[in-house]
């Protein structure tokens, strides 16, 4: 449920500038204990009328959180400023959505928010329970990065046939979740049967992630609010800072110790399979 701008029948808190010169905004922190994720949401909300709203039990805080590879989807109301909610592992996975709003709990016949915008005229709102007043700006946060999520290429990057005939070069799509190597159709066949052999298989991070991982690194280090809203930009960055590293450093000496030296593992697999063969 990615909340953006909409035109609600009444002034509304942080949609575009229904209400001027107000905030209504949300400080998520995610962690996790290995079994259970935990998400702490703090609230800060300069209008008095939803504030007065919240603490008379007329409107209340509402955490929305949805995973749409779990078709996970839950809303956790609360009054305080602050609200800690305790979702299971198992429910979430991947791309996490989060969002705040503020909403009527009770009917309220004439509803009034200072420093509404001047097209309502001062005008008086009837509310309906379920109605929302205050929107904040969504959290997106990846329930899935471990550690290790690199040694599993598929977790960030796919593999798939160009759509253009011809023998063309290989080439890195960057807009998307994943990074995409397109591959000619005579290559993405060969690679097909060449990644069933697990020894053979080693030699394709050398030759098709290696560079498309530089191409990454490249972007982020150059355009990072280009990318930041693709889980791949989020889990590689993750990955650089847990092994001590750097988006500054070269992107080629930094690709490689991301995959953990892929062009010795790629020797040791083609020398394993020569050694073989004798």
């Amino acid at each position: 449920m990615k909340l953006s701008y909409r035109a609600y029948p009444h002034p509304v808190v942080g949609n575009a500038d229904d209400v001027l010169d107000t905030a209504f905004q949300a400080s998520v922190e995610v962690y996790n204990d290995g079994v259970n994720y935990f998400l702490r949401v703090n609230v800060q909300c300069s209008s008095k009328t939803i504030s007065k709203l919240v603490k008379a039990g007329d409107a209340v805080y509402v955490l929305h959180v949805e995973c749409s590879n779990t078709l996970y989807r839950q809303a956790f109301e609360f009054s305080e400023p602050t609200k800690e909610v305790m979702i299971p592992g198992d429910n979430l996975n991947a791309t996490v959505e989060v969002n705040l709003v503020a909403r009527a709990k009770r009917d309220i016949k004439r509803y009034r928010i200072e420093n509404a915008h001047p097209d309502y005229d001062n005008t008086a709102f009837a509310i309906n329970p379920g109605d929302i007043l205050a929107v904040a700006e969504g959290y997106i946060f990846d329930a899935d990065i471990t550690f290790d999520a690199l040694r599993s290429v598929s977790s960030i990057v796919q593999v798939r046939e160009r759509k253009q005939a011809g023998d063309l070069p290989m080439d890195v799509d960057l807009n998307g979740d994943k990074i995409t190597i397109l591959l000619s159709k005579q290559d993405f066949e060969n690679y097909k049967l060449i990644r069933a052999n697990t020894l053979w298989s080693a030699s394709l991070i050398s030759t098709l992630v290696l560079p498309a991982l530089i191409e990454a690194i490249n972007c982020l280090k150059h355009d990072p609010s280009d990318f930041e809203s693709y889980r791949w930009s989020r889990c590689l960055s993750r990955r650089i800072e847990f092994l001590g590293l750097s988006i500054d450093q070269e992107p080629l000496d930094l690709a490689q110790r991301v995959l953990e030296l892929p062009i010795r593992r790629a020797f040791m697999s083609a020398r394993a399979i020569l050694e073989g063969s004798d």
